[in-house]
C-alpha cells in the first residue's frame, strides 16, 4: 500500500500520517445500506483497505435542496476523521463501532445501537456514480464517488437492505458548488 506523503514510524505500531493522503481515495471492504426515515439512508461500512488503514465507518445520509448530504459520520480511527473533515467536510467524529460477521448475518454496534442484517438471496453486480454535498471551510463542495461491488438484498427484521459483500469504492475530490 503506497502513501503520496510521508509518514513516521513508531517502533513496531502502525504508521502514522503527518499529513492526509489526498483525493481519490480507493476503499476496499463490505457495507450494508438502509433506509432510517423516509428521506434518509443509514450505512454501516467495513473498510478492509483504505489510504489510511482499515476501520469501521456509521453514517447518516438525507436528502436536501442542493442534493444528498451526509450530516452525521462516526469512525473508529483518527486517520479516518481527519481525512475526512480536511479533505471533504465531511462531519466525522470518533465512535466505539464492531462489525461482526457470520456466514450472511451481519451484526453492527455502534455505543448502545445494535443493527443485525441478514443478506439473501443472489448475489448480483453492482456499478453506479454517485455524489454528496457537504461544507469544506464554510463552503459547499460537491463530492464525487464511484462504487463497483458484489451485492444482494437483505433484511434488518422486516426492513430491506442492501448488503455489499464486496466493493471498491473511489472517493474523488472536492468541487466547489455553483449557487
Amino acid at each position: 500500500m503506497g502513501f503520496d506523503t510521508p509518514f513516521l514510524l513508531r517502533s513496531s505500531a502502525p504508521p502514522l500520517l503527518r499529513s492526509n493522503p489526498s483525493a481519490p481515495w480507493i476503499l476496499h471492504g463490505e457495507a450494508v445500506a438502509f433506509l432510517a426515515a423516509p428521506i434518509r439512508l443509514r450505512l454501516l461500512v467495513r473498510y478492509s483497505a483504505s489510504p489510511v488503514g482499515s476501520y469501521l465507518e456509521h453514517a447518516l445520509v438525507k436528502m436536501t435542496a442542493r442534493g444528498p448530504h451526509v450530516f452525521e459520520m462516526g469512525v473508529n480511527l483518527e486517520a479516518s476523521k481527519r481525512g475526512g473533515r480536511e479533505i471533504w467536510g465531511f462531519p466525522k467524529e470518533l465512535e466505539t463501532l464492531k462489525w461482526n460477521r457470520s456466514g450472511s448475518r451481519r451484526e453492527f454496534r455502534r455505543e448502545s445501537e445494535v443493527f443485525r442484517v441478514r443478506a439473501m438471496g443472489p448475489r448480483f453486480s453492482l456499478a453506479l456514480s454517485f455524489w454528496t454535498v457537504q461544507f469544506l471551510n464554510q463552503k459547499p463542495v460537491r463530492v464525487p464517488g464511484k462504487i463497483a461491488a458484489r451485492a444482494r438484498l437483505g433484511f434488518r427484521g422486516r426492513q430491506l437492505a442492501l448488503v455489499l459483500d464486496d466493493f471498491e469504492m473511489t472517493i474523488g475530490a472536492p468541487e466547489v458548488c455553483s449557487d
